[in-house]
């Protein structure tokens, strides 16, 4: 007698091809396969879904000398002025802090203003330093191309008026320190004049005439001196 459970069936051919797919699909290469494909299904559907942004870039050149100036007037004297340049110090990079500015809340907040539009709106560009350069790359977006050019040139615009404001303010603090300087030093003038005149005044000197004549009054005199002690 026969036992059933220990019967051994050979495999047919339509066996053999289900067992390979049930084989194949329970292959962890092929559920990794159909989660990826998924994954890139979904993203090119959300890339596509989007609205096109358009970027509106621009560069901008640092001056990278310095300047001098020099007037020389005769029997009056000499006056020099140097501008150092703002790339003469190893620790001290200015693209950083135009990066700043470009990026600050006054700046956005007048570009947006001059388009009519919210800082929100506006958005933040985007800003690149490119390297051993004294370039500013600026990169700003908008949903239109002709939107992105308004923002770039809106942007450029409040910055040089920011630059602007900044001189002035830097010029005005520069002419108030040598208001003071000048000041201190007329005050010193003043008393010095002062004190001439006070010893003008008590040695009855006024010009430098009289101290001609009162000099050559004074040889008269001792020549005088010296006759009449001889005729004496």
């Amino acid at each position: 007698m026969i036992d059933s459970d220990k019967q051994l069936k050979i495999p047919s051919k339509d066996d053999v091809i289900r067992a390979r797919r049930i084989q194949r699909w329970r292959s962890p290469y092929l559920l990794w396969g159909l989660l990826s494909y998924g994954l890139i299904c979904v993203c090119v559907i959300f890339y596509l879904s989007r609205e096109p942004v358009f970027s509106s870039n621009m560069a901008m050149v640092l001056p990278g000398s310095g300047s001098s100036t020099s007037v020389q007037l005769e029997n009056v004297g000499q006056a020099k002025s140097d501008t150092k340049s703002p790339f003469a110090g190893a620790s001290f990079n200015p693209r950083v802090n135009y990066k700043e500015m470009l990026k600050s809340r006054e700046v956005i907040e007048g570009a947006a203003k001059a388009l009519g539009i919210t800082i929100t709106e506006f958005g933040l560009p985007k800003i690149k330093l490119t390297a051993q350069t004294s370039i500013i790359e600026v990169h700003v977006n908008a949903g239109t191309g002709a939107i992105a050019k308004e923002k770039a040139w809106a942007l450029y615009h409040a910055f040089q008026a920011h630059l602007d404001t900044l001189r002035a303010d830097e010029a005005m603090r520069r002419d108030q320190s040598v208001m003071r300087v000048l000041d201190q030093y007329k005050g010193r003038l003043r008393e010095t004049r002062e004190a001439l005149v006070g010893f003008q005044e008590q040695s009855v000197l006024i010009e430098e005439s009289q101290m001609s004549q009162m000099m050559a009054t004074l040889a008269d005199v001792r020549s005088q001196l010296l006759f009449a002690e001889a005729e004496r």
